[in-house]
């Protein structure tokens, strides 16, 4: 056993990974307010966290899916295949009906939205600590669904698990208006390359032509609450009325992301 865990038996220990500065300190007073939990590191990146995570051995991984200089599933992936065997909760305000279900195949523990009221998010936090699975009950119908294999009847989200990771990505940057040559360039493959995967979208998603499928991936863009506004409303909504106060002159530091869409 550690000697950084012996010191205090009663407290299991958290490792955030945001880069949200203001989202973390909040985290942070959130759990400072809690008898058993404790912040043991944090990282506002990707790069030097599994390092960071394998050498701090937290209890609990407490990550987002969006960082500037990387993607939360590949986090997730390497954390995995350096046998990080810390459970890992996925925070994040990203629609859960498309992306948990991708979380949890990467390796997640759970997932739980930001727009959550804290009491609901500090019960996540123990129970993914207790081995158990930490998901809506939404989440976990289509989940047991998929299981069982009967057919779902839902809307947009159950067509959007049909789509690879790969494909969400592109299907982002159509609905940010990118032609293929862009999308190419930001994901490291060529145009033939993006056209293939607009042709699988087309056919998942039941588009007849490259028209629908604009349409499409420009509603998907904004339905995403990406904007600066939209980040900054979980704050409000999953902090108040828990003795977090958050101060009034950081929100210059929140990620901004403006909307490309028409």
């Amino acid at each position: 056993m550690s000697l950084d865990r012996m010191h205090d038996m009663s407290k299991f220990r958290i490792f955030i990974v945001n880069d949200e500065p203001l989202l973390r300190f909040a985290l942070k007073q959130l759990v400072a307010s809690e008898d058993d939990l404790e912040i043991c590191g944090e990282s506002e990146r990707c790069k030097g966290t599994v390092n960071a995570i394998l050498s701090c051995k937290p209890d609990i991984i407490l990550l987002e899916l969006s960082y500037r200089d990387g993607c939360g599933l590949k986090l997730i992936r390497r954390l995995r295949f350096r046998k990080v065997t810390s459970p890992v909760l996925v925070f994040s305000i990203r629609d859960e009906g498309v992306h948990a279900e991708r979380a949890l195949r990467a390796g997640a523990n759970g997932y739980i939205s930001k727009y959550e009221d804290c009491h609901k998010i500090v019960a996540g936090i123990r129970r993914v600590i207790r081995g158990e699975l930490c998901v809506s009950e939404e989440v976990m119908r289509n989940l047991v669904t998929g299981v069982v294999g009967i057919t779902s009847l839902a809307g947009k989200s159950t067509q959007l698990c049909r789509l690879s990771d790969r494909e969400i990505q592109v299907l982002t940057l159509i609905g940010h208006g990118e032609p293929p040559r862009s999308i190419g360039a930001a994901l490291g493959i060529t145009a033939k390359t993006v056209d293939a995967h607009r042709t699988n979208i087309k056919k998942k998603l039941g588009l007849a032509d490259a028209a629908k499928l604009l349409r499409y991936a420009i509603r998907f863009v904004d339905d995403e609450p990406m904007t600066s506004a939209a980040n900054q409303m979980p704050l409000s909504r999953s902090f108040a009325g828990k003795g977090v106060h958050l101060p009034a002159d950081n929100h210059s530091e929140l990620l901004t992301q403006p909307s490309t869409s028409t």
